[in-house]
């Protein structure tokens, strides 16, 4: 049994098809997530800044794990944190993001600060939301080149939630409409 394993990785190295990368930023982690950062830092050092071990302290996590330079890259990604001289401080929209009365709107422009997320959202700006799967086979993702048909590995697109109601990068309480 383990030869036959031996003999079959030859073969598949050779039928999978190397990954393009894209050319354009996008946050893995959601908008939340990014909202969370902003909040700590708005909680404990108001319109001041913060270092990695503070804010991390502040969130709960170590400085030093890949989940927590995950989530500054989204806040950075999203507009909601800069950084300046290695010190965390919110940005004119991190502000807003924390204000009540503005966080709704400040939620949609942060949205829509990620160029990827804007070209989604401008293609369908006047509609619903196609289908994950309709939505996938779609143009190529801004920013990346088309592959050659059949060339593409399987999962090599970013994943768009399959339920509107599943967590999404969307502002909480305007995720796209689904077909009724």
């Amino acid at each position: 049994m383990a030869a036959s394993k031996i003999e079959a990785a030859p073969e598949a190295a050779s039928q999978t098809q190397v990954r393009q990368r894209s050319t354009i930023g996008f946050p893995y982690m959601d908008l939340e997530s990014a909202v969370e950062l902003a909040n700590a830092i708005h909680d404990h050092a108001g319109h001041g800044d913060c270092d990695d071990d503070q804010l991390a302290a502040w969130s709960g996590q170590s400085a030093k794990s890949s989940t927590f330079r995950v989530q500054v890259y989204a806040a950075r990604t999203f507009g909601i944190l800069e950084i300046e001289n290695d010190r965390h401080k919110l940005t004119e929209l991190g502000r807003a993001i924390v204000d009540p009365k503005q966080a709704r709107s400040a939620r949609v422009k942060a949205f829509i600060h990620v160029p990827l997320f804007k070209t989604i959202f401008d293609n369908h700006r006047s509609g619903v939301l196609p289908p994950t799967a309709a939505l996938v086979r779609g143009a190529p993702p801004h920013g990346e080149r088309p592959a050659a048909p059949g060339s593409a590995a399987p999962g090599s697109r970013p994943r768009a939630p399959a339920d509107p109601h599943e967590p999404g990068p969307w502002p909480a309480g305007s995720a796209p409409a689904s077909p009724s």
